[in-house]
């Protein structure tokens, strides 16, 4: 019954983060490297915290970040936290462009999340993401660029 009620709060989350297509105009992130950015992922998905790590791979999409956070309050203490993780997919389409897909897991769920970024002097640019827990959209989004 957990695991049941653990994947309606976790697939309430993630529709609402599936229609929050990131509208980006200059509000790029930029990381040092690729490994505080993977660091910054790990620690908001071991928090179940899928609004801050929204907030933090695109501060542009207030208006679902407002949504979501309203979701993790009324379900707190109930989203899954993911410290397993593996990456599933993982290319440098050109010199300083990377595409990865990692794949994070709890006892009742998985969750899949994509990056794709650009090495550039200031570090890190991440230029569209992908969070959902439908490995199907994971793997379109990865080998197409568009999940639907």
């Amino acid at each position: 019954m957990l695991a049941n009620k653990t994947l309606a709060i976790s697939a309430a989350l993630l529709t609402v983060i599936a229609f929050a297509t990131p509208t980006f105009a200059n509000d790029y992130r930029v990381f040092p490297s690729q490994e505080a950015l993977a660091a910054e992922i790990s620690s908001n998905m071991a928090e179940g915290s899928f609004s801050n790590l929204i907030s933090s791979l695109a501060p542009g999409l207030q208006t679902a970040l407002g949504r979501i956070q309203r979701l993790e309050d009324a379900f707190a203490g109930q989203i899954p936290t993911f410290e397993n993780n593996a990456v599933l997919f993982s290319s440098n389409t050109r010199d300083t462009v990377h595409r990865e897909v990692r794949a994070w897991w709890s006892d009742e769920t998985y969750v899949f999340v994509g990056s794709l970024t650009h090495e550039q002097e200031a570090g890190v640019v991440v230029l569209d993401f992908l969070l959902t827990d439908n490995v199907q959209r994971a793997s379109r989004w990865f080998f197409s660029g568009n999940p639907d």
